[in-house]
């Protein structure tokens, strides 16, 4: 079972920056971000939260995503960005957060494992 989620982890992951450079070279190309990249982002998220090793922060990655559409929101009412530019940052903000502070606490477990192996 620890494999198998520690795979749904990994890819989620791998799938998560595949998706953001798809709507990166769509964006660049035709001015469009498919809301399917969206949808894809969120569902990741779910796989994401179910096979992460510990509990995900709900509160943190909610403030963390209402925070970034407020400035989404400015930039779209100042004409900075574009609708499916704030759709986008926000998925991805709900999304990155978790995922960094997970990276954070594995180089930190990483680092003791080799400090351990070390002495």
């Amino acid at each position: 079972m620890f494999a198998l989620n520690s795979f749904i982890f990994d890819l989620s992951i791998v799938c998560f920056v595949g998706l953001l450079c798809w709507a990166a070279v769509s964006d660049i190309s035709r001015f469009i971000i498919p809301n399917t990249i969206c949808l894809g982002i969120l569902v990741l998220f779910s796989a994401y939260v179910l096979s992460a090793p510990e509990p995900v922060n709900w509160v943190g990655n909610t403030v963390t995503a209402s925070i970034m559409f407020g400035v989404g929101f400015l930039f779209f009412v100042f004409r900075l960005a574009g609708g499916a530019d704030v759709k986008l940052l926000v998925v991805a903000s709900l999304t990155s957060s978790s995922m960094q502070r997970d990276r954070a606490g594995a180089r930190g477990a990483n680092s003791r494992l080799d400090s351990c192996a070390k002495s």
